[in-house]
């Protein structure tokens, strides 16, 4: 333990000129400049697609059909919601396509 302590002693006399020499290096004002850096700000793509349609197979009603046991209900609900998400994902698609040829980032997704 008190090798460690002169050890340490010794590291710190040894650094302090070097240390104290280099904080007094220079004598002159620090140069203050302003400096322009231009970035390109990239504009988001505004969202073209329709409305969201009113989806049949909502969480709230296949859940309150299965809790009835009514598996003909929600299997119905299902099926009947999905052609409108294909329908939704591929204007989705067409969206981000469109934005990717313009060079702009998608718009955000609801």
């Amino acid at each position: 333990m008190r090798r460690n302590r002169i050890l340490a002693l010794a590291v710190v006399l040894l650094a302090a000129p070097f240390i104290t020499a280099g904080s007094c290096a220079t004598t002159r004002e620090p140069e203050i400049r302003t400096v322009e850096v231009r970035v390109p700000v990239i504009a988001p793509c505004p969202d073209g697609r329709d409305p969201a349609p009113a989806y049949p197979d909502t969480r709230a009603a296949v859940t309150a059909a299965l809790d009835r046991g009514d598996l003909a209900e929600a299997t119905r609900l299902v099926w009947a919601g999905w052609p409108l998400h294909w329908q939704r994902h591929a204007e989705d698609d067409a969206q981000v396509a469109a934005c990717a040829s313009a060079g702009r980032p998608p718009p955000a997704g609801p």
